[in-house]
């Protein structure tokens, strides 16, 4: 290598013993000390570094710039994304605009950006990548002895503030000895507190938008601008408006408390208006679908008066709409007398029919022979217990015959050889197998009866009862003469020899069955007979009577009266 040194003798360079060289200067300071020339306003004063693109940087062959270069200052050109052969690649990835950089030992730095410097303390500026500050245990404060506030902003569709640590991110917000507190504990539960002399804390906006709690991404609770707030709906349309879509066990609840033995209501409704009679407090409810308006049907209570604070002059009160105002449909004074269709009951129950009947059902039966009283309504509508002695429970039991009935012809059905105490005799049990308590029942056998409507002209066993309401029952135990899929059996019932009720009977086999007969005979004016028929179809049928099991007779077939009044 040659090395050429030309002299200029207009350019003042000194050298000293110490190796420092001056450009411009005669007395040197450091190892390269150059002056400019400030007196001049046409000579460019200045020191360039090489200048080279990042594709010539990466294009270096490998280990040329290795930590004995480093310090080495260059000034990069053009950042075109390098290509081809490029050993060095991996030194200029941070290599991302024009400027001077310098070589770190492994990657080239840049000295400064294109911008120059920012001092956030007086300029705005902007951030080329992540950033981390740490604070080596040592707080980072942000303070503001202004009114002015301090602004974390972002253009983007985000805004985020993030705090973490390994067992606790918090965010304290405080004015004097008054603190917020924002928590959140390694896997623990999420917390908003308030300390030191915080005297409540409001959840609330300043405009018409709502307030919405929820969970697992789903609205929750919901308080609309106008205070109505909804559990399982976001348009709340009362105060309180809950929708549960799923019940637990068959139910919904909406409050579950340990009462106890203690007589407290679980809810309470209040009418705070001044004392008035005709003052309401009702739980209201309607059942008219998913747009349904108000309560169909209310429950609660009415005053009567409007002085007593004691409850004497409260009732309880129900009642439903039929599109207008509420219609009373039932009512308990505070005496304990039950009204239906009048508000002022005077008695324990007090019914005001308004010309309509009264219906009870399925009513329990009296045991034979029970002594029992009717019950008698006097001028008033008042119901009392009549002394007299009440025709209900009356019973008739009488055997059949046993007996072969032929084919497609209707006749009497036979009783006369089991009509009678001494014909019947008793049962294993030692009681008497014939019962006759019917006042003005009689039984005469034997009857040639002529043909009447629907009933043929017939030798009949008759029965005679006086004006009731009599339940009837035959129990006929029989067998056809043969298996047949056509094997059937009529039985009618004759009622002052007019047919009353007929039933048909049906049986593929030819085994012993027991068939039941029942109805209801309503007898007015005279008294009146009653016997019956019965007709075969295919095969004949056989009738059985009664068995002796040991001692006494054990009856198979019957007939059942009970008067019933």
């Amino acid at each position: 290598m040659k090395k050429i040194i030309l002299f200029l003798g207009f350019i003042s360079l000194s050298t000293t013993f110490s190796a420092q060289v001056g450009i411009n200067t005669a007395n040197p300071q450091t190892t390269l000390d150059v002056v400019g020339n400030g007196a001049s306003a046409t000579i460019k004063d200045g020191f360039r570094a090489p200048r080279i693109t990042k594709q010539q940087l990466a294009a270096k062959s490998a280990g040329v710039y290795g930590a004995t270069e480093s310090g080495a200052l260059v000034y990069v050109t053009d950042i075109t994304a390098p290509s081809g052969i490029t050993p060095s690649l991996t030194q200029v990835a941070e290599v991302s605009g024009s400027g001077y950089y310098y070589f770190d030992g492994s990657i080239w730095k840049q000295v400064v950006n294109s911008t120059g410097f920012t001092n956030i303390y007086n300029s705005n500026g902007t951030l080329t990548g992540l950033r981390t500050v740490t604070t080596g245990g040592n707080q980072l404060n942000f303070n503001n002895s202004t009114n002015s506030s301090v602004s974390i902003v972002t253009n983007a569709t985000e805004g985020r503030v993030t705090t973490s640590g390994t067992d606790r991110a918090s965010i304290a917000m405080s004015s004097g000895t008054s603190v917020l507190n924002l928590f959140q504990d390694n896997a623990g539960v999420a917390q908003i507190t308030t300390t030191g002399a915080s005297t409540g804390m409001n959840i609330f906006t300043t405009n018409t938008t709502p307030i919405t709690l929820g969970t697992n991404n789903l609205a929750r609770v919901t308080v609309t601008s106008g205070g109505n707030v909804g559990v399982g709906t976001a348009a709340p349309e009362t105060k309180l408006h809950v929708i549960s879509g799923t019940a637990t066990s068959n139910r919904y609840n909406i409050v579950d408390a340990a009462n106890s033995t203690n007589q407290y209501a679980m809810i309470a409704l209040r009418n705070t208006s001044p004392l008035a009679t005709g003052n309401y407090s009702l739980l209201g409810f309607t059942n008219s679908g998913p747009t349904s308006g108000g309560a169909n049907w209310g429950l609660g209570s009415v005053r009567t008066g409007a002085t007593a604070v004691n409850g004497s002059e409260e009732d309880f009160y129900v009642g439903n709409s039929l599109g207008g105002n509420l219609l009373e449909r039932f009512r308990i004074s505070s005496a304990g007398n039950v009204g239906i269709g009048t508000s002022t009951p005077a008695r324990r129950l007090h019914v005001n029919a308004n010309s309509s009947a009264v219906r009870f059902e399925s009513l329990a039966t009296l045991p034979t022979n029970t002594a029992a009283t009717g019950l008698v309504i006097d001028t008033n509508g008042d119901i009392y217990k009549n002394n007299t002695v009440s025709v209900e429970g009356q019973i008739l039991r009488i055997g059949l015959n046993a007996a072969t009935y032929a084919t497609t012809t209707e006749v009497g059905l036979r009783f006369n050889s089991n009509d009678t105490a001494t014909e019947m005799g008793n049962a294993p049990n030692s009681a008497p197998n014939f019962i006759n308590t019917i006042v003005g029942g009689t039984i005469n056998a034997g009857v040639a009866a002529t043909a009447g409507q629907g009933a043929p002209a017939r030798v009949a066993d008759q029965i005679l009862l006086q004006p009731g309401i009599y339940k009837i029952q035959v129990r006929l135990v029989g067998s056809f003469a043969a298996a047949s899929a056509l094997n059937n059996v009529f039985l009618k019932s004759i009622v002052n020899n007019n047919e009353y009720s007929l039933v048909n009977f049906t049986n593929n086999s030819n085994q012993t069955t027991t068939y039941y007969f029942d109805d209801f005979i309503n007898i007015t004016g005279a008294a009146q007979t009653v016997d019956f028929t019965i007709s075969p179809g295919t095969n004949t049928f056989t009738t059985s009577s009664s068995e002796t099991p040991g001692t006494g007779r054990s009856y198979r077939s019957l007939i059942l009266i009970q008067r019933l009044r």
